[in-house]
């Protein structure tokens, strides 16, 4: 029944073909002979607007005994016919312009006296009347139509124009017209054989039709998975089908990257706003700690040593230096900056990271740490091992939530293999949990991109396949235990830093620094600046403070001799710390200037120098620690005023 079935079609075809092309041919020469009409029109057009401005210049000139430039400028204006880019003009036999060319509508812009020695000027001021294309005196090619026009003894060349490319335009959109009815006649014809055609053929491709329409109808109901049964389709149609299903493999395959990249899009979106709400929030939470901090240090001061009452400060002390801590690990999630390796001791940040947990996660998932050797270090960059314990704890809670349960980590030294006579030093970070564990299928797939166990809107699938790049990028290996049930244990292998030298050091205690001179503090929050000030005061210095930055510039003019330091926030309304910085060395460049902030990472942008600043003080501070930069900054010269600085600016 199939057998003429190929014969057919090319029957079809080759009808088709027959009545297209004579139709494409014929459309294609009758466009070129309209274009080549539209090109007449146009010469027309400019020789009609040619010969009615030169009857009316000689008009004009038979009414009045010369024209004037206002005259020759209004005939000139007169932009009828002329197109979007036509012109008009008459140039004088100096080739100078009697009238400005108008183009566009306006007048040209030129820089000094205007020659015109273009060929229609040419020919015009030799007394010939014609058209042509040429170029004209901006150097575009143009339609031009010229004529001489006599004045006594005198004669001019009047000169219309038009851009070629404005014809050229215009023969497109014939062109384009042409074959857009040259399509929608070939369409028509093509439905119409199909129509005449369809009976010869209707029964050899019913099945395949129908089949078709089935698989269309299921696709677009979102049934992607479902492909052409080629085995219900006539043998000679066996490959288009075949070739059916490819495109729609393809389909799919595109439909689902472009969804992943949506995804991904989206993800990262909204880390980047988590990050700016963070930078906020962190930044108000450090001004409030750094309140805390300053008058529980001048509470401090005031008690004896050994006191209750100085115990129960310290631990108010520790209180506030967790909670920076817990700000500093809120700011570290969410930032996203490349950092450098550093010798990282691993069981700190361990500690960090389960005080964060701790914060955050719920009562009933409770949070162990099995830490075999606390003093495990390990040449990386503190934020990617960060979001590799934070990736694989958070996906240990997910499989917690529902049932509650433990979460494990763990660190230890590995010990080498016997085999392994020269390797590389490692140990055994681990995650654990106690939830539902993965079956044979996920834990193949646990560290593809995009995989998820998770319903939609819940998780990307991103977080362990996050894991293995970043453990890569540390020389690592990851592996991975779980059964259904069972829970689930990861385990990460990584290069053991041997020596670290000054890595995960504590901190020396600090105790104030006595000095002496005029500081001059800005910040905008009352309390925090009557804080700093009794701070100051106690250990020797003398203190003013401002909360408004104008008004704290205009004292510093007053007096810029009175103050031997200038310490400002950053976060200033109306002027910032460091603007209030650059105007206050503009009157004294030698005065030191300390910036104050809240915001984390101020560090990572530029050195202090480069800012025009000469330190740099993250909120919140201690006493010890602002009396300490103050020493190191004005670095022993607050004995005597320094030596008078360049006259004051204006």
């Amino acid at each position: 029944m199939f057998a003429g079935t190929r014969l057919k079609t090319a029957l079809i075809v080759g009808s088709l073909l027959a009545g297209i092309i004579p139709l494409a041919t014929l459309t294609l020469a009758g466009t070129r002979i309209f274009g080549e009409e539209l090109r007449e029109q146009a010469f027309s057009q400019l020789e009609s607007v040619r010969d009615l401005k030169k009857s009316r210049i000689e008009e004009t000139l038979r009414l009045l005994p010369a024209l004037s430039s206002d005259e020759i400028r209004r005939i000139m204006a007169e932009r009828s016919g002329m197109g979007e880019t036509g012109e008009t003009y008459l140039v004088g036999a100096d080739r100078v312009p009697l009238s400005e060319p108008y183009l566009h509508g306006g007048p040209a812009a030129s820089k000094g006296p205007l020659k015109i020695e273009t060929e229609p000027v040419l020919r015009a001021l030799s007394g010939e009347t014609g058209i042509l294309t040429a170029i004209d005196y901006r150097g575009k090619r143009v339609l031009s139509a010229y004529t001489p026009v006599s004045t006594g003894a005198e004669r001019w060349a009047l000169v219309a124009e038009i851009d070629k490319q404005e014809i050229d335009r215009r023969i497109n959109a014939a062109l384009y017209r042409s074959f857009l009815f040259a399509a929608i006649v070939s369409g028509a014809l093509f439905i119409l054989f199909a129509i005449l055609l369809s009976s010869f053929i209707a029964r050899g491709i019913g099945s395949v039709v129908r089949e078709l329409e089935g698989f269309l109808h299921r696709i677009l109901r979102g049934n992607l998975e479902d492909r052409v049964e080629v085995a219900k389709v006539p043998a000679d149609l066996r490959s288009v089908m075949v070739q059916v299903n490819a495109l729609a493999d393809a389909f799919v395959a595109q439909t689902e990257e472009r969804r992943k990249l949506e995804d991904t899009v989206a993800f990262n979106q909204r880390m980047e706003a988590i990050g700016m709400l963070t930078g906020g929030v962190t930044h108000d939470l450090k001004n409030i700690l750094g309140y805390m901090l300053a008058y529980a240090d001048l509470v401090q001061s005031t008690l004896p040593p050994g006191s209750a009452a100085n115990a129960h400060l310290d631990e108010i002390f520790r209180a506030i230096d967790r909670a920076e801590r817990l700000v500093s690990q809120i700011t570290t999630f969410s930032r996203r900056m490349k950092r450098e390796k550093q010798p990282v001791r691993v069981a700190a940040l361990i500690g960090e990271l389960t005080q964060f947990l701790q914060a955050t996660l719920p009562k009933f998932i409770t949070i162990k740490k099995d830490i075999a050797d606390p003093d495990i270090h390990i040449m990386a960059d503190p934020v990617l091992l960060h979001q590799i314990l934070m990736n694989l704890c958070t996906n240990a809670f997910h499989a917690m939530q529902d049932t509650g349960g433990t979460l494990t980590i763990s660190l230890a030294a590995e010990p080498p293999a016997v085999t392994e006579t020269d390797a590389v030093p490692r140990f055994r970070l681990t995650v654990s949990d106690t939830g539902c564990g993965m079956d044979e299928h996920t834990r193949a797939h646990a560290f593809d991109p995009y995989f998820t166990t998770k319903p939609p809107g819940q998780g990307t699938g991103m977080g362990l396949a996050i894991v293995a790049t970043a453990v890569r990028n540390l020389n690592g290996t990851v592996e991975i235990e779980s059964a259904v049930g069972a829970g689930t244990r990861i385990s990460i292998l990584l290069p053991l830093l041997p020596d670290p030298e000054h890595a995960g050091a504590e901190r020396p205690q600090e105790t104030a620094v006595p000095g002496s001179g005029t500081v001059l503090f800005v910040d905008d929050e009352p309390h925090f600046c009557v804080a700093v000030r009794l701070m100051l005061e106690q250990i020797g210095y003398d203190v003013l403070t401002f909360t408004d930055s104008h008004q704290a510039l205009a004292a510093f003019r007053e007096n810029p001799l009175l103050y031997d330091v200038v310490v400002s926030d950053y976060n200033i309304p109306d002027m910032n710390g460091l603007e209030l910085a650059r105007r206050i060395k503009m009157v004294r460049p030698l005065v030191p200037v300390i910036i104050v902030t809240g915001y984390s990472g101020w560090d990572d942008i530029r050195e202090p120098s480069q800012l025009g600043i000469d330190a740099v003080l993250s909120k919140p501070f201690s006493r010890a620690q602002l009396s300490r930069t103050l020493a190191e900054t004005l670095g022993g010269i607050t004995e005597g005023k320094r030596p008078p600085a360049a006259p004051n600016t204006p």
